[in-house]
Protein backbone atom coordinates (compact mmCIF):
# COMPACT_ATOMS: atom_id res chain seq x y z
CA UNK A 1 0.00 0.00 0.00
CA UNK A 2 2.90 2.75 0.49
CA UNK A 3 4.58 1.52 -2.70
CA UNK A 4 1.10 2.43 -4.41
CA UNK A 5 0.92 5.46 -2.82
CA UNK A 6 4.36 6.66 -3.17
CA UNK A 7 4.08 5.90 -6.94
CA UNK A 8 0.62 7.77 -7.10
CA UNK A 9 2.39 10.86 -5.64
CA UNK A 10 5.34 10.45 -7.69
CA UNK A 11 3.28 10.98 -10.81
CA UNK A 12 0.56 13.80 -9.53
CA UNK A 13 4.24 15.66 -8.65
CA UNK A 14 5.64 14.82 -12.12
CA UNK A 15 2.15 16.41 -13.58
CA UNK A 16 3.53 19.64 -12.24
CA UNK A 17 6.84 19.71 -13.63
CA UNK A 18 6.50 17.68 -17.09
CA UNK A 19 6.37 19.38 -20.42
CA UNK A 20 -1.85 17.62 -25.44
CA UNK A 21 -5.42 16.38 -24.51
CA UNK A 22 -4.61 12.36 -24.45
CA UNK A 23 -6.29 9.80 -26.84
CA UNK A 24 -5.29 5.93 -27.41
CA UNK A 25 -2.03 4.06 -26.27
CA UNK A 26 0.87 5.93 -27.84
CA UNK A 27 1.50 6.46 -30.45
CA UNK A 28 -1.74 5.92 -31.57
CA UNK A 29 -4.16 8.50 -31.94
CA UNK A 30 -7.85 6.64 -32.46
CA UNK A 31 -8.55 5.45 -29.20
CA UNK A 32 -9.56 1.92 -27.98
CA UNK A 33 -11.74 0.32 -25.86
CA UNK A 34 -9.14 -1.00 -23.23
CA UNK A 35 -9.26 -0.06 -19.76
CA UNK A 36 -7.53 -0.82 -16.51
CA UNK A 37 -9.99 -3.08 -14.18
CA UNK A 38 -11.02 -2.06 -11.04
CA UNK A 39 -8.58 -0.33 -8.28
CA UNK A 40 -5.74 -0.48 -11.13
CA UNK A 41 -3.69 2.51 -12.42
CA UNK A 42 -2.10 3.43 -15.41
CA UNK A 43 0.26 6.40 -15.86
CA UNK A 44 1.43 7.29 -19.50
CA UNK A 45 4.04 10.15 -20.15
CA UNK A 46 4.47 10.98 -24.65
CA UNK A 47 6.34 13.06 -26.34
CA UNK A 48 5.42 14.73 -29.31
CA UNK A 49 8.16 16.97 -31.53
CA UNK A 50 6.40 18.13 -35.00
CA UNK A 51 7.86 20.88 -37.31
CA UNK A 52 5.69 22.44 -40.27
CA UNK A 53 5.68 24.87 -43.32
CA UNK A 54 3.11 26.64 -44.62
CA UNK A 55 3.06 29.57 -47.04
CA UNK A 56 6.93 30.24 -45.54
CA UNK A 57 6.07 30.44 -41.97
CA UNK A 58 8.23 28.21 -39.96
CA UNK A 59 6.24 26.55 -37.00
CA UNK A 60 8.14 24.50 -34.81
CA UNK A 61 6.15 22.54 -31.58
CA UNK A 62 7.27 20.65 -28.23
CA UNK A 63 4.72 18.88 -25.96
CA UNK A 64 4.75 16.44 -23.51
CA UNK A 65 1.51 14.84 -21.47
CA UNK A 66 1.22 12.73 -18.93
CA UNK A 67 -1.85 11.07 -18.11
CA UNK A 68 -3.23 9.54 -15.31
CA UNK A 69 -6.24 6.45 -15.25
CA UNK A 70 -7.82 4.93 -12.41
CA UNK A 71 -10.32 1.97 -13.27
CA UNK A 72 -13.79 2.89 -10.96
CA UNK A 73 -14.87 -0.79 -12.37
CA UNK A 74 -13.82 -3.49 -14.67
CA UNK A 75 -15.07 -1.23 -17.51
CA UNK A 76 -14.99 2.46 -16.27
CA UNK A 77 -11.89 4.29 -16.27
CA UNK A 78 -11.43 8.00 -15.12
CA UNK A 79 -8.46 10.03 -15.86
CA UNK A 80 -6.63 13.49 -15.90
CA UNK A 81 -4.14 15.06 -18.59
CA UNK A 82 -1.71 17.85 -17.78
CA UNK A 83 0.31 18.67 -20.88
CA UNK A 84 2.59 21.52 -20.97
CA UNK A 85 3.99 23.27 -24.89
CA UNK A 86 6.54 24.82 -26.42
CA UNK A 87 5.87 26.35 -29.76
CA UNK A 88 8.00 28.44 -31.89
CA UNK A 89 7.34 30.48 -35.35
CA UNK A 90 9.27 32.03 -37.38
CA UNK A 91 8.21 34.47 -40.11
CA UNK A 92 10.83 36.77 -40.32
CA UNK A 93 10.82 37.69 -36.66
CA UNK A 94 11.16 34.67 -34.15
CA UNK A 95 8.17 34.31 -31.78
CA UNK A 96 7.53 31.53 -28.68
CA UNK A 97 5.61 30.82 -26.13
CA UNK A 98 5.67 28.31 -22.85
CA UNK A 99 3.45 27.07 -20.61
CA UNK A 100 0.38 24.87 -19.45
CA UNK A 101 -2.11 23.80 -21.79
CA UNK A 102 -5.80 23.34 -21.01
CA UNK A 103 -6.31 20.14 -17.97
CA UNK A 104 -8.33 17.48 -19.24
CA UNK A 105 -10.71 15.26 -17.36
CA UNK A 106 -11.83 11.89 -19.01
CA UNK A 107 -14.43 8.94 -18.72
CA UNK A 108 -14.41 5.51 -20.90
CA UNK A 109 -17.26 3.11 -20.26
CA UNK A 110 -16.97 0.23 -22.24
CA UNK A 111 -20.69 -1.46 -22.12
CA UNK A 112 -20.65 -3.96 -24.77
CA UNK A 113 -18.28 -7.07 -25.51
CA UNK A 114 -19.43 -10.20 -27.59
CA UNK A 115 -17.19 -12.05 -30.13
CA UNK A 116 -14.23 -9.90 -30.87
CA UNK A 117 -16.45 -6.79 -30.76
CA UNK A 118 -15.94 -3.94 -27.83
CA UNK A 119 -17.91 -0.77 -28.11
CA UNK A 120 -17.46 2.02 -25.62
CA UNK A 121 -18.50 5.83 -25.08
CA UNK A 122 -15.77 8.55 -24.06
CA UNK A 123 -16.91 11.88 -22.43
CA UNK A 124 -14.15 14.51 -22.00
CA UNK A 125 -13.95 18.18 -20.93
CA UNK A 126 -11.02 20.40 -20.84
CA UNK A 127 -10.63 22.96 -18.13
CA UNK A 128 -9.40 26.40 -19.47
CA UNK A 129 -5.95 26.30 -17.79
CA UNK A 130 -3.89 27.55 -20.67
CA UNK A 131 -2.97 31.41 -21.77
CA UNK A 132 -5.38 31.78 -24.56
CA UNK A 133 -3.66 34.88 -25.24
CA UNK A 134 -0.47 33.08 -25.43
CA UNK A 135 -2.04 30.35 -27.76
CA UNK A 136 -1.94 27.98 -25.05
CA UNK A 137 -5.40 27.39 -24.74
CA UNK A 138 -9.14 28.33 -25.68
CA UNK A 139 -10.00 30.27 -22.28
CA UNK A 140 -13.34 28.54 -22.28
CA UNK A 141 -14.14 24.60 -21.30
CA UNK A 142 -14.79 22.55 -24.21
CA UNK A 143 -16.41 19.05 -24.30
CA UNK A 144 -15.86 16.07 -26.41
CA UNK A 145 -17.66 12.68 -27.23
CA UNK A 146 -16.69 9.94 -29.09
CA UNK A 147 -18.14 6.79 -30.10
CA UNK A 148 -15.00 3.94 -29.76
CA UNK A 149 -15.42 0.49 -31.45
CA UNK A 150 -12.43 -2.47 -31.38
CA UNK A 151 -12.32 -5.44 -33.66
CA UNK A 152 -10.17 -8.48 -32.81
CA UNK A 153 -9.08 -11.12 -35.66
CA UNK A 154 -6.73 -13.16 -33.96
CA UNK A 155 -3.25 -11.58 -34.46
CA UNK A 156 -5.11 -8.19 -35.87
CA UNK A 157 -7.17 -5.49 -34.16
CA UNK A 158 -8.43 -2.82 -35.56
CA UNK A 159 -9.79 -0.06 -34.00
CA UNK A 160 -12.47 2.81 -35.32
CA UNK A 161 -13.45 5.99 -33.93
CA UNK A 162 -16.02 8.75 -34.31
CA UNK A 163 -16.25 12.12 -32.31
CA UNK A 164 -18.36 15.57 -31.68
CA UNK A 165 -15.82 18.10 -29.91
CA UNK A 166 -17.56 21.29 -28.66
CA UNK A 167 -14.54 23.57 -28.90
CA UNK A 168 -16.02 26.24 -26.74
CA UNK A 169 -13.62 29.31 -26.87
CA UNK A 170 -12.43 32.70 -26.87
CA UNK A 171 -9.99 32.83 -29.77
CA UNK A 172 -12.01 33.09 -32.86
CA UNK A 173 -12.43 29.53 -33.73
CA UNK A 174 -14.74 27.27 -34.59
CA UNK A 175 -17.02 25.86 -32.11
CA UNK A 176 -18.75 22.45 -33.84
CA UNK A 177 -16.14 20.12 -34.70
CA UNK A 178 -16.13 16.37 -36.07
CA UNK A 179 -13.39 13.57 -35.87
CA UNK A 180 -13.05 10.03 -37.63
CA UNK A 181 -10.06 8.28 -37.51
CA UNK A 182 -9.19 4.32 -38.07
CA UNK A 183 -6.36 2.13 -36.49
CA UNK A 184 -4.98 -1.12 -36.88
CA UNK A 185 -2.56 -3.43 -34.61
CA UNK A 186 -0.65 -6.47 -35.91
CA UNK A 187 1.17 -8.27 -33.04
CA UNK A 188 4.34 -9.98 -34.53
CA UNK A 189 5.44 -11.69 -31.18
CA UNK A 190 4.35 -11.65 -27.44
CA UNK A 191 6.17 -8.40 -27.03
CA UNK A 192 5.82 -6.48 -30.33
CA UNK A 193 3.11 -4.89 -31.95
CA UNK A 194 3.35 -2.46 -35.28
CA UNK A 195 0.67 0.14 -35.16
CA UNK A 196 -0.77 1.80 -37.90
CA UNK A 197 -3.39 5.10 -38.19
CA UNK A 198 -5.12 7.15 -40.47
CA UNK A 199 -7.71 9.70 -39.46
CA UNK A 200 -9.38 13.42 -40.24
CA UNK A 201 -10.72 16.03 -38.03
CA UNK A 202 -12.86 19.57 -39.07
CA UNK A 203 -10.46 22.11 -38.85
CA UNK A 204 -11.19 24.20 -36.27
CA UNK A 205 -9.74 27.68 -37.97
CA UNK A 206 -12.53 29.36 -39.92
CA UNK A 207 -10.10 31.08 -42.22
CA UNK A 208 -9.41 27.35 -43.76
CA UNK A 209 -12.05 24.84 -45.72
CA UNK A 210 -9.79 22.26 -45.58
CA UNK A 211 -9.50 20.04 -42.77
CA UNK A 212 -6.18 18.19 -40.96
CA UNK A 213 -5.98 14.46 -41.64
CA UNK A 214 -2.81 12.51 -40.67
CA UNK A 215 -0.62 9.53 -41.15
CA UNK A 216 0.83 7.39 -38.36
CA UNK A 217 2.99 4.19 -38.25
CA UNK A 218 4.90 3.00 -35.40
CA UNK A 219 5.89 0.67 -33.17
CA UNK A 220 5.28 -0.89 -29.21
CA UNK A 221 7.41 -3.39 -27.29
CA UNK A 222 5.65 -4.71 -24.45
CA UNK A 223 7.10 -6.33 -20.91
CA UNK A 224 5.19 -8.88 -19.31
CA UNK A 225 4.60 -9.69 -15.55
CA UNK A 226 2.55 -12.13 -13.30
CA UNK A 227 0.31 -9.51 -11.51
CA UNK A 228 -2.53 -10.75 -9.19
CA UNK A 229 -6.02 -10.50 -9.74
CA UNK A 230 -7.27 -9.16 -6.13
CA UNK A 231 -11.44 -9.44 -7.33
CA UNK A 232 -11.01 -13.08 -8.07
CA UNK A 233 -8.04 -13.93 -6.31
CA UNK A 234 -5.77 -15.49 -9.63
CA UNK A 235 -2.59 -14.59 -10.89
CA UNK A 236 -2.07 -13.91 -14.90
CA UNK A 237 0.80 -12.57 -16.95
CA UNK A 238 -0.58 -8.71 -18.35
CA UNK A 239 1.45 -5.96 -20.18
CA UNK A 240 2.66 -3.88 -17.30
CA UNK A 241 5.13 -1.64 -19.18
CA UNK A 242 4.95 -0.45 -22.71
CA UNK A 243 7.74 1.35 -25.01
CA UNK A 244 6.47 3.31 -28.02
CA UNK A 245 7.38 5.31 -31.41
CA UNK A 246 6.16 6.19 -34.16
CA UNK A 247 6.39 8.84 -37.00
CA UNK A 248 3.15 10.84 -38.05
CA UNK A 249 2.70 12.48 -41.35
CA UNK A 250 0.46 15.32 -42.57
CA UNK A 251 -1.49 14.20 -45.45
CA UNK A 252 -2.96 17.83 -45.78
CA UNK A 253 -1.67 21.34 -45.52
CA UNK A 254 -3.31 22.26 -42.43
CA UNK A 255 -1.89 19.03 -40.45
CA UNK A 256 1.76 19.53 -39.24
CA UNK A 257 4.15 18.46 -41.60
CA UNK A 258 5.80 15.51 -39.48
CA UNK A 259 6.22 14.72 -36.07
CA UNK A 260 8.40 12.32 -34.18
CA UNK A 261 6.19 10.32 -31.17
CA UNK A 262 8.09 8.30 -28.33
CA UNK A 263 5.91 7.49 -25.07
CA UNK A 264 5.93 5.31 -22.26
CA UNK A 265 3.14 3.47 -20.40
CA UNK A 266 2.99 2.24 -17.01
CA UNK A 267 0.36 0.07 -15.35
CA UNK A 268 -0.06 -0.78 -11.63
Amino acid sequence: MRIRVLLISFFLFSFIFSLSPSYAYHPLITDDTGTQGRGRYQYEFQVEYGHDKEEGIKTKELSVNNTLTYGLTDNIDIGIGIPFVYWKEEDGESIDESGFSDIELQLKYRFYEAEGLKVAIKPSITMPTGDEERGLGTGRVTGRLFLILDKEFKDLTIFFNAGYIRNENRIDERKDLWHFSLAGEYRIEEHLKVVGNIGMEKNPDRNQNEEPAFLIAGAVYSFRARTEDKLQSVNHDSEVLDLSLGIKTGLTGPETDLSLLAGITLRF
